[in-house]
């Protein structure tokens, strides 16, 4: 059990990291493209991540081009962020992107001994923005679309679908009853508001964050990672042209930068 100290130092060391996090040139450029897909629960957006990844390869028509070599990396996100041994999370609370209220988490620290979430957080983004840094790659949830809101060469996207899908999907794919996938749903949706809401003070369903909205209500997967590959094809062509992209303001970033 962690003294009242530890957490004290813990909740200060969050509030200061995110600007220590992006302090290096290379993060604050972001010079090489990336896809950032945000999803309501349910809506089946690691799928769709996993089809447009694997159409990136496919379609590229030399290792040399910019649609080769493309990952997402949700799995290998949590594993580095597991491997920290200043933390104490479990994979499955990272793949769940569990975010709790500040009450509940630091009761959560007391209790369990887990680490302050912010303090996990931040570690993510730090991760993420490393990803997106190097570029070619897909970043699943966690505000990534926010986040990286300054690099010129992100792609965001948005996936929605019906509450009577989702909580369809819910069911099947995590074999759980109604109500359990009603509760699940509903508690994942608050997270990724309140996530989104507290670091960055944007309203995660404003379209305004994306390049394109998709809804899985009237498109399959395959027709949404076929859109997307048309859309970041697009975009390749016009970086590989040396062809500036629409540069997007970040109040957010632009804060921490000055």
């Amino acid at each position: 059990m962690h003294q009242h100290g530890i957490n004290v130092a813990a909740l200060v060391k969050s509030l200061s990291y995110k600007k220590a996090a992006m302090e290096t040139s290379h993060q604050l450029s972001g010079r090489m493209p990336f896809v950032t897909i945000s999803r309501m629960a349910g809506s089946g957006g690691r799928r769709v991540a996993q089809k447009l990844v694997e159409l990136l390869n496919e379609r590229a028509p030399n290792p040399k081009s910019m649609l080769s070599g493309w990952q997402w990396c949700d799995k290998e996100l949590c594993r580095r962020v597991t491997e920290d041994p200043k933390l104490k999370v479990s994979i499955e609370e990272l793949l769940n992107e569990n975010y709790s209220s500040v009450l509940d988490d630091l009761m959560s620290e007391i209790i369990t001994g887990h680490t302050h979430q912010d303090l996990v957080v931040n570690r993510v983004f730090k991760i993420m923005l490393d990803f997106a840094a190097a570029g070619r790659v897909v970043l699943v949830g966690r505000g990534g679309a926010c986040l990286t809101q300054s690099f010129p060469y992100g792609i965001h996207f948005r996936i929605l679908a019906s509450r009577r899908k989702r909580l369809y999907n819910m069911q099947r794919f995590l074999n759980m009853n109604e109500r359990e996938a009603e509760a699940e749903m509903t508690r994942r949706e608050s997270e990724q508001e309140q996530l989104v809401r507290r670091h960055f003070k944007r309203n995660i369903n404003d379209p305004l964050l994306y390049d394109a909205v998709f809804s899985k209500d009237d498109l399959t997967t395959d027709e949404i990672a076929e859109a997307m590959l048309a859309i970041v094809a697009s975009k390749l062509k016009k970086f590989e042209a040396g062809e500036p992209w629409t540069h997007r303001l970040d109040p957010f970033r632009k804060e921490l930068e000055g």
